[in-house]
C-alpha cells in the first residue's frame, strides 16, 4: 500500500512505471485480481501519457499489462474454466515467443496453472 500510494510522485516515467510493475506484483502474490487490474489499467493510461518512454519500453510494458490482465481475469473467471483461460494465455505468450524476455509473468503464469492442475 506505501508504494501504491507513492507510483505518482515520481518525476521520471520509468521510475514510476517500474513502481507500477512492483505493486502489480505484490498485487498478484496477494491475490488482489480486482485491484490489480485497476492498476493495470492507471498503468496504461500513463504509458500513453508518457511521451519520454521509448517504443521498445512501451511495447515490453504493454506486453507485461496484458498478459497479467489476462491472467488475473482467468483468475477471477469460474473455478472451471481458469485452467483453460490461463492456458489460452501461456499459448498466446509461446506462439509469441514473448515467454523469452518476461521472465516473472511466465514463471508466475506456469506457477498459477500448476496450481490448478493440482
Amino acid at each position: 500500500e506505501l508504494q501504491y500510494n507513492r507510483v505518482s510522485l515520481y518525476e521520471d516515467p520509468l521510475y514510476g512505471l517500474a513502481s507500477r510493475v512492483y505493486v502489480c506484483r505484490a498485487l498478484w502474490e496477494k491475490g488482489e485480481y480486482q485491484w490489480l487490474l485497476s492498476v493495470l489499467e492507471a498503468m496504461r493510461q500513463y504509458m500513453l501519457r508518457a511521451k519520454q518512454v521509448t517504443k521498445i519500453d512501451k511495447s515490453n510494458y504493454v506486453k507485461f499489462g496484458s498478459y497479467l490482465t489476462k491472467m488475473a481475469l482467468s483468475k477471477l473467471a469460474q473455478p472451471d474454466l481458469q485452467l483453460a483461460k490461463l492456458r489460452k494465455v501461456q499459448e498466446e505468450m509461446y506462439a509469441k515467443q514473448d515467454h523469452l524476455g518476461m521472465g516473472w509473468t511466465h514463471s508466475t503464469l506456469l506457477a498459477a496453472i500448476g496450481n490448478l492442475e493440482g
